[in-house]
């Protein structure tokens, strides 16, 4: 998945305070990925000290609170997360992110033509014949 991010400056007081645009495209940063891959896990839900231990003990990573903190704050930033009181949700399944990503590939690649993209895609050879099969069954009834 790639992002697209804007930096806009805000004046604010004594100076200017960047910040990431409202609008983005969805991606994931390896730690970010093991973040959300643990929040998915837990029916899109969890604490921070859950967070923490699972690092800590799943994954043999010993951050600091602030490295954890510094990570959430990008993922509510890219809108995939939102924090409460120690709470972190997630805004999308790990089905509907990728959906996303998708469409925004399609969308600015290939001008939202799905057949562009797998014309480009099959570019090079043909798509096996199982694969053929599986995409046929899956188009059809969206037809």
């Amino acid at each position: 998945m790639t992002i697209k991010q804007k930096r806009i400056k805000i004046k604010k007081g004594k100076g200017d305070v960047n910040t990431m645009a409202t609008q983005v495209t969805y991606s994931l940063s390896p730690a970010e990925t093991i973040i959300m891959e643990f929040i998915w896990g837990n029916n899109c839900h969890a604490r921070t000290y859950e967070v923490m231990n699972y690092l800590v003990q799943d994954k043999g990573i010993k951050w600091e609170r602030q490295t954890l903190n510094t990570v959430l704050i990008r993922l509510s930033n890219k809108g995939i997360i939102e924090r409460k009181r120690g709470t972190i949700e997630a805004k999308y399944t790990k089905e509907g992110l990728l959906h996303i990503a998708c469409e925004d590939f399609v969308d600015t690649k290939f001008n939202g033509k799905i057949s562009d993209a797998i014309k480009a895609y099959c570019m090079n050879g043909k798509i096996p014949e199982k694969e053929a099969e599986e995409l046929i069954n899956t188009i059809q009834p969206l037809i």
